[in-house]
């Protein structure tokens, strides 16, 4: 399964079976394990999933067109209580993001995914123009204490709340097009922060591909709820030699 993995040179690849290596939490793999058990005729209204960060949900919302999943998350709050080897490098860390100004620095423990928040004047195109140096950003931690860097920062509403990017050099993934798991944490911030209260709050990650979702958070239940769009782009068969010594 490593070996089909990095055939497919993507962030994550899912398999609808247990696994002896796996990522805590990882939100669209397990979108697009639920696409294509729906797509091919599972008539559940809900799918579980057994992961490491505990049973997560998939519903298709049938009132949308196409195939319209949302997801339950357990919120993973971020902290500005940083752990030490963070706390020294944090300096270091905000120079890794040039051309913007870095507001603060936090940290989801559960994830182990560093948040970093904008200047609350930064607009989506300087996010966007933003340049990371991830080889640098590496060298400031080991993947046992850092999974991730989320960078952030405000919308106006119309129609975005906040937009992000999100950089993983240590799992190997310069740049993440979408990560779900990352508005476990993202969600709950920015629930916080928005001035007017939103049942939904629309959210864009601004990689070279881009990507949209919406986030509504339960802050009694501590779970988040995402949103979107799932599209198959392919389907087909592999063949694995059973004689190949890995």
């Amino acid at each position: 399964m490593q070996q089909i993995g990095a055939e497919m040179n993507l962030s994550e690849t899912a398999f609808v079976e247990p696994v002896r290596t796996e990522v805590n939490l990882c939100g669209h793999a397990t979108m697009a394990s639920a696409a294509v058990l729906f797509e091919e005729g599972n008539q559940q209204e809900v799918l579980h999933f057994e992961t490491l960060s505990g049973r997560l949900s998939v519903r298709r919302d049938q009132a949308q067109k196409g195939l319209h999943l949302q997801m339950d998350f357990p919120a993973c709050p971020a902290t500005a209580a940083l752990p030490p080897v963070v706390t020294k490098v944090k300096d270091k860390l905000k120079g890794c993001f040039m051309g913007v100004q870095t507001q603060d620095v936090l940290m989801s423990l559960d994830l182990k995914y560093v948040l970093v928040v904008l200047a609350s004047d930064t607009t989506q195109q300087q996010l966007m123009d933003m340049q990371c140096d991830t080889r640098q950003l590496e060298s400031l931690a080991d993947k046992q204490n850092v999974f991730a860097v989320c960078v952030t920062c405000s919308g106006d509403g119309k129609p975005y709340h906040f937009f992000s990017r999100f950089f993983a050099p240590w799992a190997g993934i310069d740049e993440d097009p979408v990560t779900g798991s990352a508005h476990a944490m993202l969600g709950p911030y920015w629930a916080q922060h928005i001035d007017k209260f939103e049942k939904t709050l629309h959210a864009r990650q601004c990689s070279e591909r881009v990507g949209e979702l919406q986030v509504s958070v339960d802050s009694e239940k501590a779970r988040v709820t995402v949103a979107g769009q799932a599209v198959i782009v392919s389907k087909g068969e592999m063949y694995v030699p059973v004689n190949v010594r890995s």
